[in-house]
């Protein structure tokens, strides 16, 4: 298998995203998986975090799952992850599509069936530590992963939570 941003799964580059987003429906139909509409791609310590959306009926009740909104998912199994070079160097809405392998958990936080899609992340161990903490992507609120907007990563330089999920936590929502 070879090695893409740091980590070991199997990938495929193909000409355009709908290219990639049609392989991968492809991959999810024939083998019963479920695809993960990358939208993000933090690279950091010893992990990749993809960042994304999953259809909400996807995600089964892990055993943390209570309070709080699903932040993580967890997959029995990798399938490919489907991208093209461009959506890599140059991100704009979505940078690749990932095939996950049924039972998809969601680990903290509750589901609720209000939504057609979820936003997730998901953790992969890196293999390797050769490339520095980055994104590929927006920068993504590690509450809600949302893109957190360019004015507020300017004005707070290393910023992790968007407006909304901060004023959350400071009890000063309306």
């Amino acid at each position: 298998m070879k090695i893409i941003l740091d980590v070991e799964i199997p990938h495929a580059f193909w000409g355009s995203l709908e290219v990639a987003k049609r392989r991968g429906m492809v991959e999810a139909a024939n083998t019963g998986g479920i695809l993960l509409e990358v939208r993000a791609i933090e690279i950091r310590g010893s992990v990749l975090v993809f960042v994304g959306t999953i259809p909400m009926g996807a995600i089964e009740k892990g055993p943390k799952v209570g309070q709080g909104r699903v932040r993580m998912i967890r997959s029995r199994g990798l399938g490919t992850f489907h991208t093209t070079w461009g959506a890599l160097m140059r991100p704009e809405d979505t940078v690749g599509f990932f095939v996950l392998q049924r039972p998809v958990t969601g680990v903290g936080g509750r589901i609720s069936n209000e939504l057609d899609t979820l936003r997730v992340a998901m953790e992969v161990k890196r293999r390797f530590g050769s490339m520095s903490s980055s994104f590929i992507g927006p920068v993504c609120c590690v509450e809600c992963n949302e893109a957190i907007s360019e004015q507020r990563l300017k004005t707070i330089p290393g910023v992790r939570t968007c407006t909304n999920c901060q004023h959350i936590k400071e009890g000063t929502k309306k």
